[in-house]
């Protein structure tokens, strides 16, 4: 007979929402994998280390609106696995820097893969491995990566990588989730991370940026808590979604020059003195920001067990993310529950 005991999830995708939903389903008692290709947790909430300083080269910081997501974020910060921003914040303009009123917002201490590393750490995450293709029997779930390795068998199945990513994976075993993917927008970025050994006195420890040049944003990420820079100045500067999707296939180096020479024009215009970097290095985000074509906070087929979850669902915010996974941990606990009649009670919460 079927029992609790035997219930296995599997996920593609360890970002927040995966983790999220990894997380939920395990307290839930299921027997969770995660599968992503890269090489480390958090998806988009991702650092990138070197010998003497770090960069939070994906999402900057996230807010927390949700009751739900407060409570679990005040949880990380007991935990001291986020802690609180307070840069000097403003809005770079043609006409020059102005402040802004400082919100309330997090960081993951010491880098923004912390969040994702936090809610894996239990579980069995397996980092480079991409998952190709899926199969189903009737019964359960199996899966097949790039180098042709099987995994499985599993009960459930859920999909929480980018949109583009997820009808390829699909195929023909959810066609709503199928259409709702293709039809979601996400934005790319360029990020270029810069480090200096003497400090870049800008009026600012970040700015949105709405001028002539590629840049959207830009950060000192040595500002923000827990990070041990070595006293190297730490920035990274993200090009605009516009023109990151007008020079999406420009090389690496090319992106990082033009992203450098508009560094140092915003000096210019600050009256700051620019001296070139000792490191810089550009990164390009394909999926960076998603712009969902209905808000929904996870999708499920009830008939297999598949479920596809992720911020181009339910809004592009590391929030939104989370809320997803735990949107569709909650589906897949009561299809599951639904599957084995001779369980009595409610599953837990």
């Amino acid at each position: 007979m079927t029992s609790k005991a035997d219930w296995a999830v599997a996920i593609i995708g360890g970002g927040i929402a995966g983790a999220s939903a990894g997380q939920q389903l395990s307290q839930r008692g299921a027997s969770v994998t995660v599968f992503d290709k890269g090489r480390g947790p958090g998806g988009r909430c991702a650092t990138r280390r070197h010998a003497s300083y770090s960069f939070d080269h994906g999402a900057q910081y996230f807010t927390a609106r949700d009751p739900r997501f407060r409570r679990q974020v005040a949880a990380w910060a007991t935990e001291g696995t986020v802690a609180r921003w307070r840069p000097r914040i403003g809005e770079l303009t043609p006409a020059g820097y102005e402040p802004t009123r400082q919100k309330k917002i997090w960081v993951g201490t010491p880098g923004m893969n912390a969040i994702g590393r936090a809610m894996l750490e239990p579980l069995d995450a397996r980092f480079g491995s991409l998952i190709t293709s899926i199969g189903y029997d009737g019964q359960a779930w199996s899966l097949r990566d790039h180098q042709g390795q099987s995994h499985g068998r599993y009960n459930q199945l859920l999909i929480t990588a980018p949109a583009p990513q997820v009808g390829p994976i699909l195929g023909d075993h959810f066609s709503e989730a199928s259409d709702a993917a293709h039809h979601a927008t996400m934005l790319p970025c360029w990020s270029l991370m810069l480090a200096f050994d003497q400090p870049i006195d800008l009026p600012f420890d970040a700015a949105k940026a709405a001028g002539p040049g590629p840049i959207g944003w830009l950060a000192r990420n040595s500002s923000k808590p827990g990070r041990r820079p070595g006293g190297m100045d730490c920035w990274v500067v993200q090009a605009g979604h516009a023109w990151s999707r007008g020079h999406a296939e420009l090389s690496t180096q090319q992106a990082s020059d033009k992203l450098l020479d508009d560094f140092a024009r915003v000096c210019a215009m600050c009256e700051v003195a620019f001296t070139s970097p000792v490191h810089a290095d550009a990164h390009r985000w394909r999926y960076a920001l998603a712009v969902p074509d209905a808000a929904q906070e996870c999708m499920l087929n009830a008939d297999n067990g598949l479920a596809v979850a992720g911020d181009w669902l339910a809004g592009g915010r590391v929030e939104a993310a989370w809320l997803s996974g735990r949107a569709a941990a909650e589906a897949l606990t009561a299809n599951w529950f639904e599957q084995i009649p001779a369980l009595a009670g409610a599953p837990p919460r």
